[in-house]
């Protein structure tokens, strides 16, 4: 009996053992924001990575690909969609990055069908500083590290393991494509 709960203590917690946690992103190049290594808090410096796969046009990014140790998919944006709605694909399922409002980019859900968070700029007119509407859930606030500098983005959240890592994943990438116009 004890050593099926140490399994299932294993098991339970092997996205951590394999990514740790997510804890921003930063900008490969200082002049690029097409390519970015994802900060995670794995010791073992196993950091990710985020980059543009291939775009429509030289001056729309649409289709992007991650990795986070075992961990990768794709963020496209989904055909005939004006960059309302975006899926995040991953081996665990899609989650939606939806355009709360028709034009307004300052509010976004994401959703993968059982779990949903309204992810909205906190001042308006101002994408560095991005949180959740609800904070009954915990906190996620998403900013960059230096004022009027997209190239760094840290992400600090309290919600644990109640939401996949790829939520704060979604929620990094919108305030980055958001506020470097991508």
């Amino acid at each position: 009996m004890r050593y099926l709960l140490i399994i299932l203590l294993f098991i339970s917690a092997s996205p951590m053992l394999l990514y740790g946690q997510v804890e921003g992103i930063s900008a490969v190049y200082d002049d690029s924001f097409v390519e970015w290594v994802i900060v995670t808090t794995d010791t073992e410096d196993n950091d990710g990575e985020l980059g543009l796969t291939y775009g429509l046009s030289s001056d729309r990014r649409t289709d992007w690909s991650y990795r986070i140790g075992d961990l990768s998919g794709e963020i496209s944006q989904v055909s005939g969609s004006d960059g309302r709605l975006w899926r995040l694909t991953s081996p665990d399922g899609n989650i939606n990055l939806r355009r709360v409002w028709s034009g307004d980019n300052s509010e976004w859900e994401i959703s993968d069908g059982y779990q949903s968070i309204v992810l909205a700029v906190r001042y308006a007119n101002n994408a560095e500083e991005w949180r959740i509407k609800d904070e009954s859930v915990g906190y996620l606030d998403v900013f960059t590290l230096y004022e009027r500098d997209a190239r760094d983005w840290v992400i600090e959240e309290s919600l644990g393991d109640a939401y996949r890592v790829e939520f704060k994943l979604a929620a990094l990438f919108l305030a980055m494509f958001v506020a470097t116009g991508s």
